[in-house]
């Protein structure tokens, strides 16, 4: 390393290293060690060197800060096996922990196991483990090697040696049989206790947890409706009956069919019709519901059939007139009127020629 001085063109004034010097310009708030020459004289003739602990370039002396390295250097992949050109001042921002230059070459190292290969992108590793499951069948030919990926033999099934039984105990696998997978089915009656006390009906099994209880059980609807005949898994049971309770309103009920749920949420509001008579008229509010509180004064729009006395006209007239002549003999008005049957003339011949065929169709 060049030693750190700031060297002037009087022979008599040499400052040594110091921590003046280091930083690269000179604290004019001391006093020279030489009375020879003062500061002012000093940097009107001066040449220093400037350090700042980065590459040293020669500048002419100046005040405050120095500027910014402008040298380029080379920087390495983490890798090693490709570089780049950069500036001082870049390579010595760049954080080689959080942010490393990387290269695009992937590794093709073989790993531990010597069957995967590494390919990591600019890899930096010095050992190479296989992170991978094996998954190589093992010598029971049914499980699965579960170790990590290995170059050498796999172990032997840990459950190979063993005897295997069932839950209940009453079917036994040997050792040196099959392994677990073979053992399925066990052909006796599963003798767990069940939360609701009813036996099992099934058979015996290596399951953590029983099927649903099928054991039929007398249920209630949640309407409190009626009851009905359920497997005892069955938690809801719903009838197709009316809901019927009291919703929030305080007046109307629920018309849903039987539901275990709330009859209507909590920011949902009663949509039925009021059904408080009015108190002149005496038919229904029919408002939407207004819950507890007096029905408004509204008008009535219900629509009502009452008989009246209409003023008469020149055709009812008429009508009345021939009502009271036709009264006396009997005679409806309203009755439809027969006309007389008229036949041709060739109907009338032919009828005079063949009068027997003719009253037989007449008779039929």
């Amino acid at each position: 390393m060049i030693p750190s001085a700031i060297v002037y063109t009087n022979p008599f004034t040499v400052f040594p290293a110091n921590d003046e010097a280091n930083t690269g310009f000179l604290d004019m708030t001391k006093p020279s060690t030489s009375d020879a020459t003062k500061p002012s004289e000093a940097l009107s003739t001066s040449k220093i060197i400037s350090s700042n602990e980065k590459p040293l370039k020669m500048n002419q002396c100046h005040n405050g800060p120095c500027p910014s390295c402008s040298t380029q250097i080379i920087l390495q992949c983490r890798c090693g096996k490709s570089s780049k050109s950069i500036s001082c001042v870049e390579a010595i921002e760049d954080d080689p922990i959080e942010n490393p230059f990387r290269c695009k070459q992937k590794c093709k190292t073989v790993k531990s196991c010597k069957t995967h290969q590494c390919s990591r992108i600019c890899c930096n590793l010095d050992s190479h483990q296989c992170n991978l499951v094996c998954g190589k069948i093992l010598n029971c030919n049914i499980h699965k090697c579960e170790e990590l990926c290995h170059s050498k033999f796999c172990h032997t099934c840990s459950l190979f040696d063993q005897e295997i039984k069932c839950h209940c105990g009453k079917t036994v696998l040997k050792p040196k049989s099959k392994c677990l997978k073979i053992l399925q089915k066990c052909y006796f009656s599963c003798k767990r206790e069940h939360e609701c006390g009813h036996p099992a009906n099934h058979w015996c099994h290596n399951d953590d947890e029983c099927p649903p209880c099928t054991h039929p059980v007398s249920k209630m609807c949640v309407g409190k409706h009626m009851s009905f005949d359920v497997p005892c898994h069955v938690k809801i049971v719903c009838c197709r009956q009316g809901c019927g309770k009291f919703l929030p309103c305080g007046v109307h009920t629920c018309q849903r069919s039987c539901h275990s749920d709330s009859c209507q949420s909590f920011d949902q509001k009663c949509t039925q019709r009021c059904n408080i008579k009015r108190y002149k008229c005496g038919h229904k509010c029919n408002l939407v519901c207004h819950g507890s509180e007096p029905c408004p004064v509204t008008t009535c729009e219900a629509i009502i059939k009452q008989q009246q006395q209409l003023e008469c006209d020149d055709e009812y007239r008429v009508i009345q007139e021939n009502k009271n002549l036709t009264q006396p003999f009997s005679i409806n008005l309203d009755a439809p009127r027969q006309l007389p049957t008229v036949y041709t003339e060739f109907l009338r011949d032919y009828a005079k020629k063949n009068l027997e065929f003719v009253q037989t169709i007449e008779r039929q």
